[in-house]
């Protein structure tokens, strides 16, 4: 893989032909691994769920050539400017660029590396890396037979903001204790927004269960009046009801707050009293 093209704020860097090394930290994790105290080895804080992604970073390296030294200094420019873009869309081919498609990220550029040494020739020759940060560690890809653009798993991508186009259905809770489904049908996990409809006064928790047991949890310790909007974003780390911010009140057990895996997830909502909330789902996965 590499580099291809950076757009931000309507602009766009098309890397030369004249590419290099390539690398990106998009498999790490940052693991949290306790010492055992008079024991060997140590004890994961994050169990056996996967630890979570650092931010990403991506390098490339590369070469201006220039057949003068007064169109050198019009490449470097050019570079040097780039870190005044702000964040955009960090395009990646693969190797069998064209015939698979090219993948995304959203990304800035943290540093450039570009020492002149003029005894190797770096007037006509200019060998520098490019150092992007991505704050969301993936690739998005766009699979070849979708002919109407950019769709997510539950609405379009527009510009750089998620605009919800459809919902996954809306559930209905009748009892104070009650499990539903939601199908991940994209590749790769995502953080979900939850939103409920609260019609009488209650406390709220929903938790992802694996084999019956709550995996992840999220708890609403607030008690919520008649006829409150809960508006939970996991990926904006966001709680508000009717609008209003409710962080403080929320507890959660895993750094992610709640997931959505591949396929079929299982949650279940508890509430200390009434019934008739009204539960529904959003994220965005790529299909």
């Amino acid at each position: 893989m590499r580099l291809n093209r950076f757009e931000a704020n309507g602009q766009t860097y098309t890397f030369p032909a004249t590419i290099a090394a390539y690398d990106c930290n998009f498999a790490d994790v940052q693991s949290n691994i306790v010492r055992t105290a008079g024991m060997s080895g140590g004890v994961s804080l994050y169990g056996a769920a996967p630890a979570p992604t650092p931010v990403g970073r991506i390098r490339q390296s590369f070469t201006l050539v220039s057949p003068t030294r007064a169109g050198m200094d019009t490449l470097r420019d050019s570079i040097r400017a780039l870190s005044q873009w702000g964040a955009g869309r960090l395009y990646v081919r693969p190797t069998d660029y064209p015939l698979r498609a090219e993948r995304w990220t959203h990304a800035s550029v943290a540093a450039v590396d570009m020492p002149e040494d003029t005894s190797g020739q770096a007037d006509l020759h200019q060998r520098l890396t490019l150092n992007f940060d991505a704050p969301d560690a993936r690739w998005y890809s766009i699979p070849p037979s979708m002919a109407l653009g950019l769709i997510w798993d539950q609405g379009t991508w527009d510009g750089y903001r998620w605009q919800p186009a459809t919902s996954s259905p809306e559930v209905a809770i009748s009892t104070t204790a009650q499990t539903f489904t939601v199908t991940n049908s994209g590749n790769a996990p995502a953080l979900p927004v939850l939103e409920a409809q609260i019609p009488a006064s209650c406390l709220f928790t929903i938790a992802r269960m694996v084999n019956g047991v709550a995996y992840e949890a999220l708890t609403f310790q607030n008690i919520l009046t008649r006829s409150v909007y809960l508006r939970i974003d996991a990926r904006g780390k966001t709680v508000r009801a009717n609008g209003a911010s409710q962080f403080i009140y929320l507890n959660y057990s895993h750094p992610d707050w709640i997931r959505l895996l591949l396929g079929v997830n299982t949650f279940r909502v508890s509430l200390s009293a009434g019934t008739g909330t009204l539960i529904t789902t959003h994220w965005d996965t790529w299909v």
